[in-house]
């Protein structure tokens, strides 16, 4: 019976007898190679998940190489068994927080929050079975190292895109390749030309063509790894110095930062504790006199009624310096007043409502449960912290003054799509209002703020941050950051955004993103060389 079946593959997918002697068929009985198999995918997927869990960029660079280096020896069904493998460690190293978390926000047994964590860790792992499926197709059809290492690269990113649109509203399932270059000033600004996607591309070349070099010995091999990281790195400090910056204005804001805990509730033993917190932050916030006062992700609990008496009070403090307030808060649906939308409103000095954002891409588990099918039978799977939210309709601007303010509610931080929606609606400045208490004390509260601010590199635009019990600041649009670390202690934090008209190459072509890399994974499979 076979572990994992070598194929060794001649020209045309023949296999050749000089390579047939090269690579033995492991089976059963071959203890000492199914160890090596082992211990390599073990190698890869431990690299693989701490630089996705650290954002080490550099071990982004060779992680796959001994993942490579076992697939290529392997048939269509050893390609698959041994991404898997791989696909399992990565997934069980990078979301290994998973646990805690559920267990700490749903109160229900372990057993379930492993059961969550078991079916994150085989959603990554049948994404890297199809990976290992289409390594190997492509992989036959041609023996060129930069052929068929392009179509590699890009059959990986395509897989990255397609799980990230599965499940928009489960970002801890998406993290794409490029993901563990966030903390890399200088590899993030080829976001501006091609999204992370180009990053992704480039990070799985070089591992590619370096897997090359250890098996063939071929020097060029190495030779094209080499040139790729420097491509990568070189043109990174040119694009970054290079790159001019376009101020129309400037805006100061005003973060009230609360951080209350997670498990916190708005009732009548806790309401005027909270209420004398929240006005005690204003009364700090107007000593700056800004543009503009940003509160977190539904930092007020509840539904906005014209007659509530909170927000009245809370702009009394305030109106001296006439600044607009951007507050997170609930808003009941017009159709049933029993839905909410979780929102954000632009509210003057003098208490008009001047405008409002819904946000449109709900989180699942959070603001809505799986519903139907087969997981709906599970405590965990078929709840929500809030099972009456509803999404909004529209990713509309706010107007605030000279800035025309794109909204990012928690998640929708994470989504390109909305980033290229914003750049091509005009607005000039971007805020993310978003809760993170209850992922503390886990990597996702770095994560949040440093992948947000690949998005801001990839639209050229600052980002403003106010996360409850995260990271907050301002992220400039060329990736560097004016920002404080995570405190469970309230604040206010005092930041100047400037406001940009400037573009940037993905903003235009972002939209022929899967045409271009499904042509790219094409060539091995069209044009077939030696």
């Amino acid at each position: 019976m076979h572990l994992f079946v070598h194929s060794a593959i001649g020209r045309d997918g023949i296999p050749s007898r000089r390579q047939s002697a090269n690579y033995a068929v492991i089976r059963h009985g071959n203890k000492n190679t199914s160890i090596v198999v082992f211990l390599l995918l073990l190698v890869s997927g431990v690299l693989t998940g701490v630089s996705y869990l650290s954002m080490q960029s550099s071990l982004a660079w060779f992680c796959l190489i001994p993942l490579f280096y076992v697939l290529q020896k392997q048939d269509a069904r050893g390609s698959c068994l041994c991404c898997t493998a791989y696909g399992i460690v990565t997934s069980a190293v990078l979301c290994y927080w998973v646990i805690p978390v559920a267990t700490r926000y749903s109160g229900v047994l372990t057993f379930y929050s492993m059961l969550l964590y078991g079916g994150v860790v085989l959603y990554f792992s049948l994404y890297s079975a199809l990976f290992g499926v289409g390594y190997y197709v492509l992989r036959t059809r041609s023996a060129n190292t930069i052929l068929c290492g392009t179509s590699v690269a890009a059959f990986y990113v395509l897989l990255e895109v397609f799980r990230m649109k599965l499940l928009p509203g489960s970002p801890w399932c998406h993290y794409p390749l490029a993901c563990s270059q966030a903390r890399n000033s200088i590899i993030i600004q080829w976001a501006a030309i091609g999204g992370p996607s180009l990053i992704t591309f480039g990070i799985v070349f070089a591992n590619y063509a370096a897997s090359q070099f250890l098996l063939k010995r071929e020097v060029k091999s190495l030779t094209m790894a080499a040139v790729c990281v420097l491509v990568f790195a070189g043109g990174g400090v040119v694009l970054k110095s290079a790159g001019h910056e376009i101020i129309d204005d400037r805006l100061e804001a005003v973060l009230l930062n609360d951080n209350i805990a997670a498990e916190a509730r708005w009732n009548d033993q806790t309401g005027d504790s909270l209420a004398a917190l929240l006005f005690r932050l204003n009364e700090e916030a107007a000593r700056y006199d800004p543009d503009l006062f940003v509160w977190s992700e539904t930092a007020i609990p509840w539904k906005f009624e014209p007659d509530d008496e909170f927000v009245p009070k809370a702009l009394s403090i305030t109106r001296r310096s006439k600044a607009n307030h951007l507050m997170g808060m609930w808003s009941p649906s017009v159709r049933n007043s029993q839905l909410v939308y979780n929102s954000a409103y632009l509210i003057r000095s003098d208490g008009r409502i001047a405008d409002r954002y819904d946000k449109t891409i709900l989180l699942d588990f959070l603001e809505r449960p799986f519903k139907g099918g087969a997981l709906s039978v599970l405590p965990f799977f078929n709840t929500s912290r809030y099972n009456n939210v509803i999404p909004g309709r529209s990713q509309n601007l706010i107007i605030s003054g000279k800035a025309r303010i794109g909204m990012l509610i928690c998640n929708e931080s994470l989504s390109e799509e909305m980033y290229v929606h914003y750049d091509k609606a005009n607005a000039n400045l971007l805020v993310v209002m978003s809760n993170d208490a209850w992922f503390e004390d886990t990597p996702l509260q770095m994560h949040h703020f440093y992948f947000t601010r690949i998005g801001a590199v990839m639209i050229g635009k600052d980002v403003i941050v106010n996360s409850n019990r995260g990271i907050v600041g301002v992220i400039r649009g060329n990736g560097d950051m004016e920002s404080v670390p995570q405190s469970d202690t309230p604040r206010v934090v005092h930041c100047v955004a400037r406001l940009s008209s400037k573009t940037t190459l993905y903003s235009t072509v972002s939209g022929f993103t899967i045409p271009l890399y499904a042509l790219l994974a094409g060539l091995s499979i069209v044009i077939r060389r030696k």
